[in-house]
């Protein structure tokens, strides 16, 4: 867990000191390890920040208003402190992360390597992809040869997942037969079965391509296990990099969990509270009022606008229609269906009967309409949306648990912002945002 230990004897007017030296750092470019927080012994940074954006960014696309640094930063800082109590009681080293780390730095650390090698290729392909594919295969046959490491290719090929034979079946999920021998162990068939599992979810049975899948498999299965191997062997695991990719990773999980685990409870709350907040929630839960319009098509701009305006001064749609020869009788307009206001351009509440609508352009020409009807607004009925009202209901409370915690963790600490943080943080969002516009 990152942290940054401030010595119990530094002198206040060291601290103040710190803090000048780190304000001046952040009037200027900020480097990636510029501090923006302190949150009890851990720092919040700028890389926090860029990482905290990149996801905003991601969830906030396609919308015009973005984050107040100050909330972004309150985030950090929040975040920090849940995550902080996740490590105090051991979370990170429950399975159900430690795995998934775990498989991040074997993963991260195969990668490397086969950069590494992919490196060495020598230039006598014209496709460089196909360089880097033949300079792996290079690589793992002589670390099969390094090892002494041979593949029992008839034992391979015996193994019938095609079969629908519950003893063959049977067979394959717990044979201890031994495909190949590694440094790191035996890869055996009941293991080759259960991995196969994550990636042919309902087996093999009756494909007519089941031999060649269990193939390919094994081969993929094989390379990254050998590979795994020789990447812990040279020290890919230790690497400043992947480590930092796994801290980050496990930070993450612990954040996620620690979240997650707020909102399991069990929630049957009783039917006057039910009650109370589908009608505190009425406005969410009452769709815009639909509308019918009339409506003609005609095929040049200034004739629709002529035509609105005639509607303007009083004429009624039907009666100039059939007065208008710019008007198409060969294509429909709108239908007189219910419609939403929306597909009109307006606001919810904003139609009215009656209404002329602006010209506006359709393939085939450009539409003026009249608003006929508008349906009443209605609530929908509580027996219609009572499970949605239950998630709107559950999703309250857990935020109300996390505001909670937070606020329990908050008065425990000791948290400092930096002076100017926030605006390094409204520089930070303009430059991601730009950024995005741009790509």
């Amino acid at each position: 867990m990152k942290s940054a230990r401030l010595h119990a004897r530094i002198a206040p007017i060291a601290v103040a000191l710190t803090l000048a030296a780190a304000t001046a750092a952040l009037a200027a470019v900020p480097a990636q390890d510029a501090p923006l927080a302190f949150v009890g012994r851990d720092t919040i940074t700028v890389a926090d920040l860029d990482m905290e954006l990149f996801v905003t960014l991601q969830m906030n696309k396609g919308q015009q208003q973005m984050p107040e640094p100050s909330s972004v930063l309150r985030r950090l800082i929040q975040n920090e402190l849940i995550i902080q109590d996740g490590y105090r009681t051991g979370l990170h080293r429950r399975d159900l992360i430690a795995s998934q780390v775990r498989e991040t730095i074997r993963s991260r650390s195969i990668i490397a390597l086969l950069d590494s090698v992919a490196a060495t290729a020598p230039l006598v392909f014209a496709d460089p992809a196909r360089g880097r594919e033949a300079a792996i295969e290079a690589y793992i046959e002589g670390l099969k040869k390094k090892y002494g490491i041979r593949v029992d290719e008839a034992l391979l090929a015996s193994l019938d997942y095609a079969s629908t034979d519950p003893a063959v079946k049977k067979q394959l999920e717990e044979s201890e037969a031994v495909l190949a021998k590694l440094p790191s162990g035996a890869l055996r068939v009941r293991a080759l079965t259960h991995n196969m599992r994550f990636e042919h979810f309902h087996g093999l049975a009756n494909k007519p391509d089941a031999p060649q899948l269990r193939d390919e498999f094994f081969k993929k299965w094989f390379s990254e296990a050998l590979l795994g191997f020789e990447a812990s062997r040279l020290g890919y695991p230790e690497r400043p990099l992947i480590g930092r990719l796994a801290a980050q990773q496990e930070r993450d999980l612990v954040l996620e969990e620690m979240i997650n685990s707020l909102g399991r409870f069990r929630f049957t709350p009783p039917e006057a509270e039910i009650l109370a907040f589908y009608n505190a929630n009425l406005a969410h839960l009452t769709p815009p009022a639909r509308l019918k319009v009339q409506s003609v098509l005609l095929e040049k701009k200034g004739a629709a606008d002529i035509f609105k305006q005639r509607l303007d001064q009083g004429a009624e749609l039907s009666w100039l229609a059939k007065r208008t020869s710019e008007v198409r009788q060969d294509a429909a307009a709108l239908p007189a269906t219910w419609l939403q206001p929306s597909m009109l351009g307006l606001r919810p509440g904003e139609a009215r009967a009656g209404q002329i609508l602006d010209p506006y352009e359709v393939p085939g020409g450009w539409v003026v309409a009249v608003v006929t009807e508008v349906e009443p607004p209605a609530p929908r009925p509580l027996a219609d949306c009572r499970e949605e009202l239950l998630l709107r209901m559950k999703a309250q409370r857990t935020r109300e648990s996390i505001a909670e915690v937070v606020a329990r963790l908050e008065a425990g600490t000791t948290v400092r912002i930096v002076p100017g943080a926030e605006a390094v943080v409204r520089e930070r969002l303009a430059q991601q945002t730009a950024k995005e516009s741009h790509e």
